[in-house]
C-alpha cells in the first residue's frame, strides 16, 4: 500500500471547488483498485451506464464517497473500514454512479448557469460552491431575502440524492442482494452525525435526505425475493478492510472475523516494532491462503520497511509474476534496486523493462532521478537531456522548455522518448 499526498482541485462552472478530500493523501493499492473494479462491474452489469469511471482512494477516516464531472469517484479509507460488508460498499458506489447515469452533475451545472439571469455573481458563487461540495452551510452566507432560492436549491439537491438512493437500492434488487447491511452503514453514519450535534432538525438543511427518510426508501423499495451473497467477494473485502485498519493511525473499533483479524494484528505488530510476531502471523496466513498473493505483497512491504531490501524484492518479484500489471509493485522493485550492484546489461534491462513507469508516474521525482542515473550510466544522451530538462522545468521559461523538448524529439529515434515528449507538450 502506497500513500502519496495529493491536492485535488476541481474547476467547475465559475467556482473553484475544493472537495472535502482536499489536502488528503491518495492511497495507491493494487488489491483495492482491482476489488473496486469488480464491484463497479457488478453495478454496471445490471445498469445502463457505460462510460469509464476512474477511482481514487483517499486517506480519510470519515466514511465518504464523491463523484465529480470528470467521472472520478473518490472513496475514503473510512468507507472501506466502516462498510459492514461488500454489499454496503457496493450500494454506496452505486449511489455515486447513479448521479452520473441520471445526469445530476450536468443538471447542477445547467441550473447554476440559469441563476446568472436572476442573481448577482457573488451569490451565484456561494450557491454553486455549496451545491457542488454538498456543503449547505455555505448557503447560509446569503442575505435573508434570498431564502427562497436557498430552499429551492437544497430541495433540488435532495431530489437528486433520493434518486441516487433509489438507483442504489434498485441495483441491489437487480443483483438479488439484501439491503440490510446498507441500513447498518447508515446507522453508523447517523450515530457519527449525532455525536457531532447534527440532529434531525439540522439534517433538514442538508443536501441529503434525513436518515429516517433514507431508511424508509430502503424498506419500501427492497426486494423480498431470494438473496444472493458472494462469499468470495466478501472475504476479499474483509482482508482489504483488515489491511486498511492495520495501517490506520487510530485504534481499531471494528470487529473482524478470525483470519482478517490475524492479518490486522500482523500489520499492527510490524508498525509497533515486533517484526518476529508480524512475520509469524503473516506466514501462517500465507500457508492458509496460498492463492492470496496480496499477503506476500504485504510481507514484502513490511520487510522493506525494516530495511530488508533484497529479501523484499524477491517477494515483490513473485507478486509481479502473478500480477504483471501491478505497477505499484513494479515501482517498489525499481526504486529499491541498487544500481551499484548491477552490471551494464542489468542496468540496461532495468531501464528498458521499466520505461512504462515514466508514463504511469510522470511527476514522480524519485523515478525521474533514478532514470537519469541509469541514462548517465548507459550513455543515453537524449534521455539524459530529457530528464535534466523536466527536472528543471520550473527554472526554465516555458518557450525555452518547449523548444528544447522539440529539439530532443527531432534528434531521437526512440519511440518511448517521442511518446513522453508528446505527452509533455500536451500539458
Amino acid at each position: 500500500m502506497v500513500i502519496i499526498r495529493i491536492i485535488p482541485i476541481f474547476v467547475f462552472v465559475i467556482v473553484i471547488y475544493y472537495s472535502k478530500f482536499v489536502f488528503c493523501s491518495q492511497i495507491y493499492d493494487y488489491e483495492t483498485e482491482k476489488f473496486i473494479e469488480k464491484i463497479n462491474n457488478e453495478i454496471l452489469s445490471v445498469n445502463n451506464y457505460n462510460k469509464k469511471i476512474h477511482f481514487r482512494i483517499i486517506d480519510d477516516e470519515t466514511p465518504n464517497a464523491f463523484i465529480n464531472h470528470n467521472n472520478e469517484l473518490f472513496i475514503s479509507s473510512g468507507l472501506i473500514v466502516n462498510a459492514p460488508d461488500y454489499v454496503a460498499f457496493l450500494a454506496v458506489l452505486a449511489h455515486e454512479i447513479g448521479h452520473l447515469e441520471k445526469y445530476h452533475i450536468a443538471k447542477k451545472k445547467d441550473s447554476i448557469e440559469n441563476l446568472k439571469s436572476i442573481n448577482a455573481l457573488g451569490s451565484i458563487t456561494i450557491i454553486a460552491g455549496s451545491l457542488i461540495s454538498n456543503n449547505p452551510e455555505m448557503i447560509n452566507a446569503l442575505p435573508v431575502n434570498q431564502v427562497g432560492i436557498n430552499n429551492f436549491y437544497i430541495n433540488f439537491s435532495k431530489d437528486q440524492e433520493r434518486e441516487a438512493d433509489l438507483y442504489a437500492i434498485e441495483t441491489l434488487n437487480k443483483l438479488n442482494l439484501s439491503s440490510n447491511s446498507v441500513k447498518q452503514l447508515l446507522n453508523i453514519l447517523e450515530k457519527e452525525a449525532l455525536s457531532k450535534g447534527f440532529n434531525e432538525d439540522m439534517q433538514k438543511f442538508s443536501t441529503h435526505p434525513i436518515f429516517r427518510e433514507r431508511y424508509t426508501i430502503i424498506d419500501e423499495k427492497k426486494n423480498e425475493g431470494e438473496k444472493k451473497f458472494n462469499t468470495k467477494l466478501n472475504d476479499e473485502f474483509n482482508f482489504i478492510k483488515a489491511k486498511f485498519l492495520g495501517y490506520s493511525r487510530n485504534e481499531k473499533k471494528i470487529k473482524l472475523s478470525k483470519h482478517p483479524e490475524k492479518y490486522y494484528k500482523a500489520i499492527k505488530n510490524s508498525k509497533s516494532g515486533n517484526l518476529f510476531l508480524s512475520l509469524k502471523l503473516l506466514n501462517e496466513l500465507i500457508m492458509q491462503y496460498p492463492q492470496n498473493i496480496y499477503l506476500i505483497e504485504t510481507k514484502a512491504d513490511i520487510l522493506i520497511s525494516y530495511g530488508y531490501k533484497n529479501e523484499a524484492i524477491k517477494f515483490y518479484e513473485k507478486v509481479l509474476n502473478f500480477y504483471p500489471d501491478n505497477k505499484y509493485t513494479q515501482l517498489r522493485i525499481f526504486n529499491n534496486k541498487d544500481l551499484e550492484e548491477l552490471t551494464y546489461n542489468q542496468k540496461n534491462d532495468l531501464f528498458n523493462k521499466n520505461i512504462n513507469l515514466l508514463f504511469h508516474f510522470q511527476n514522480n521525482n524519485k523515478i525521474i532521478s533514478k532514470f537519469l542515473k541509469l541514462a548517465n550510466y548507459l550513455n543515453k544522451k537524449n534521455w539524459v537531456e530529457f530528464f535534466n530538462l523536466i527536472k528543471n522545468k520550473n527554472k526554465t521559461k516555458n518557450l525555452n522548455y518547449d523548444n528544447k523538448l522539440k529539439n530532443i524529439k527531432n534528434n531521437t529515434n526512440d519511440n518511448n522518448l517521442i511518446k513522453l515528449i508528446n505527452i509533455m507538450h500536451k500539458k
